[in-house]
């Protein structure tokens, strides 16, 4: 069995202003890059794949399985439950990823250490010292797009060349509100009373619960989290059962980035109690979700 493992970062992050860095994480060991199959006629496949399945852990797994575990306070780990599933390489027709099961627990865990980081550390830096450390998670992506993209096509079977224009794409999401989170002022009102000063300001709402589909998924929880991190929230992550891995490793890039533990938390899950808990969860301030109208209803 191999394991999935933060890789070393170099550069650092300065809360005072943005300190230029070089960021890279690796996938160790990483799998290889899909191969054109031999009965392929096209020279120029690229990883086109079909569709992507996942399924419930078998006791006759091979050993060879990338490992990914939550990611819950800056740190992997397992479910409590001790649960794991599987995701099916497309091309291959095999597992090649086996994910924590997380579940309600789990999510009551990373909703808490949400709240400790929005209460926290997270919560007492500047929009300034927040813009400095979202253009390190910007500039730790950029160095990341053929791990990322490749974990992508691993996971959803969407084309290599698609995914890395996707991901090349995703920093200037967090340039573009890095820009905007210390721009975040209130204005001053007319009093009706000269004796009274009347001034309204802009604050986070606090810990969003951020449920993302399996296409795209990078793609579509950067449209979410970049500007909830430039407004001082915090989140809890439900990735899609089918495609998780990439979340998952996005979460390690952007705390070796700099992000404080407890500010994105990812919280994987083959049942579909695990998105409804987090949808219910008292402790949960808002949710942002893409998905079909009958889940947005479940969700309302």
């Amino acid at each position: 069995m191999r394991s999935w493992r933060r890789g070393q970062v170099r550069g650092r992050v300065q809360h005072g202003g943005c300190a230029a860095a070089r960021h890279r994480v690796r996938l160790d060991p990483i799998a290889p890059p899909i191969a054109r199959p031999p009965t392929d006629p096209s020279p120029q496949y690229q990883g086109d794949v079909t569709a992507i399945a996942s399924t419930p852990v078998s006791t006759a797994a091979g050993p060879d399985l990338e490992e990914f575990q939550l990611f819950i306070g800056g740190k992997a780990t397992a479910a409590r439950s001790g649960r794991t599933f599987e995701s099916q390489d497309p091309y291959r027709g095999a597992p090649w990823a086996r994910l924590a099961d997380g579940g309600p627990d789990d999510i009551d865990d990373a909703v808490v250490a949400a709240r400790a980081a929005f209460e926290g550390e997270w919560g007492q830096l500047t929009g300034f010292q927040r813009a400095a450390i979202m253009r390190s998670v910007g500039d730790a992506i950029g160095a990341n797009v053929e791990l990322l993209a490749l974990l992508e096509v691993r996971d959803s079977g969407k084309l290599l060349r698609e995914m890395r224009g996707q991901v090349t794409a995703l920093p200037q999401w967090y340039y573009y509100f890095a820009g905007l989170a210390d721009k975040l002022d209130g204005r001053t009102v007319p009093p009706l009373n000269p004796s009274y000063f009347a001034y309204t300001r802009r604050e986070p709402v606090g810990v969003v619960g951020a449920i993302i589909p399996w296409n795209s998924p990078l793609m579509l929880l950067t449209w979410k989290l970049a500007p909830l991190l430039a407004a001082g929230n915090t989140c809890v992550v439900k990735p899609s059962e089918h495609s998780p891995a990439s979340i998952v490793a996005l979460a390690h890039i952007m705390s070796d980035a700099g992000l404080p533990a407890g500010v994105v938390n990812v919280v994987t899950g083959w049942d579909r109690a695990t998105g409804e808990a987090l949808a219910a969860h008292p402790g949960v301030d808002k949710i942002a979700f893409t998905g079909s109208s009958a889940t947005g209803a479940r969700v309302a």
